[in-house]
């Protein structure tokens, strides 16, 4: 009896030391080595019958205890507005009101939306700039490491895809220079652009997460097996 008790026990030490390194570990930068952390957190549909499962995010970088996410696959299709004489520009954006407003709703419970930190002039989730794809420091060395590829539900939606590549094109939510158009991942995985109406495009989105609402409930930050992130139970 007592070893079993004393199995139990230590047991129980490895799981809470397990996490105890997970929750300071998980807030780990890209590096060649190691590649990314991933965390998972929400969930949306991802099979082609519209099944969810959890939302997998690559963590890029902490600030002042805000961390910043982009999603590993493209989750969505869509336009950014319906018109393109006359846009208004991203700030009213059909695409930026839907991930402000559809997006969370459907992503996230009430309690994980509470972790959502609201980016001033971007909002709670967004779509990646053009700077955060030509960034090292996020693992974007070169055309290749810009690639994404979309979910099965994506893919069923329309979602075009580079079949001689293997990857599928995402918007950016920086404008371009061209009237009407935003910048976007192309065939090579180099940026160009594209008009706001082009409806078979992906919706890769990006969100900020308030470090002390959070926990990590399990994983170890592989892609396979990535950390658990969670909404911290009330009086923690």
């Amino acid at each position: 009896m007592k070893k079993r008790a004393f199995a139990l026990a230590c047991a129980l030490l490895m799981i809470f030391t397990g996490l105890a390194l997970a929750q300071e570990n998980w807030q780990r930068p890209f590096n060649k080595d190691q590649g990314y952390s991933y965390v998972t957190f929400g969930q949306y549909p991802f099979e082609a019958d519209g099944t969810a499962r959890p939302l997998l995010w690559r963590y890029l970088e902490t600030r002042e205890g805000v961390s910043y996410l982009m999603s590993e696959y493209i989750l969505h299709v869509s336009r950014i507005h319906n018109i393109a004489q006359g846009y208004p520009g991203w700030d009213e954006a059909d695409l930026n009101a839907w991930l402000q407003e559809e997006f969370v709703k459907k992503a996230f419970s009430e309690e994980a939306a509470a972790a959502l930190f609201e980016m001033e002039g971007l909002g709670r989730v967004s779509l990646p700039s053009s700077d955060d794809v030509k960034n090292k420091a996020f693992g974007f060395e070169n055309d290749k490491a810009r690639r994404a590829i979309g979910t099965p539900w994506a893919d069923e939606n329309g979602l075009f895809f580079y079949r001689n590549k293997g990857h599928s094109p995402y918007w950016m939510r920086t404008p371009s220079n061209q009237k009407y158009a935003h910048r976007s991942i192309k065939l090579e995985g180099n940026l160009g652009y594209l008009g706001v109406t082009a409806e078979d495009m992906g919706v890769r989105p990006v969100i900020w997460l308030v470090d002390s609402m959070l926990e990590v409930s399990g994983g170890s930050g592989s892609m396979t097996d990535p950390f658990m992130l969670v909404p911290k139970t009330q009086g923690e």
